[in-house]
Parts: structure tokens; sequence; C-alpha cells
């Protein structure tokens, strides 16, 4: 019985040593993926880049919107007689829609 007490105890320490850099090295790899999990992934400089330019672009639509609604109040309140009619192809005619020929 004695002599159980040095083996345990060998065993132990054996056990810490060789066991103590495999569970600080997966300690580690569970820290860096909860860190991975938490984090919100950063954008790189093409995102934003496409982001700047969707938005530029977005202003420019919306400029365009003003001048076209700018344009149509401009048209409507015209006299019936300052108004020219406007060209229309025949190959662009809807068929059999003559609701337009009207206007």
């Amino acid at each position: 019985m004695p002599e159980l007490i040095p083996i345990t105890l060998f065993l132990s320490v054996a056990a810490v040593l060789i066991l103590r850099p495999l569970t600080k090295r997966l300690g580690g790899l569970l820290e860096a993926m909860t860190r991975d999990r938490t984090q919100v992934p950063a954008q790189d400089h093409t995102s934003e880049r496409t982001l700047a330019l969707l938005e530029h672009v977005s202003r420019r639509i919306d400029l365009m919107e003003e001048r076209l609604d700018f344009t149509e109040r401009l048209v409507s309140t015209r006299s019936p007689e300052l108004r020219r009619p406007s060209p229309r192809s025949p190959l662009t005619a809807p068929a059999g829609d003559t609701e337009y020929l009207m206007r």
C-alpha cells in the first residue's frame, strides 16, 4: 500500500506535464472560435466601394425623379393649344389600343 502513493504521485505529475500543453491549445482554440462567432465580420475595401457607388447611384436616381416630376408638372400646366402632339411610330403603338391617340 505505501508503494501506491509514489506511483500515484508520479502518474499525476506525468499526466499534468503531458496533458497541459494539449489543454492550453484546446482552450485557445475554443476562445478563438468564440471570438469569431461574436465578432461582426469586417467589410473589405471592395464592399465599402460598392456601397458608396450604390449610394451615389441612388442620389442620382432621386435627382432624375425630381426632374421628371417637375417636367410632368410643367407639361401638364401648358395650355392645350400650345401642346404639340407627340410623334408616335406605328411600330411602337400597341395593337388594337387607340386610346393613346385621343389624348
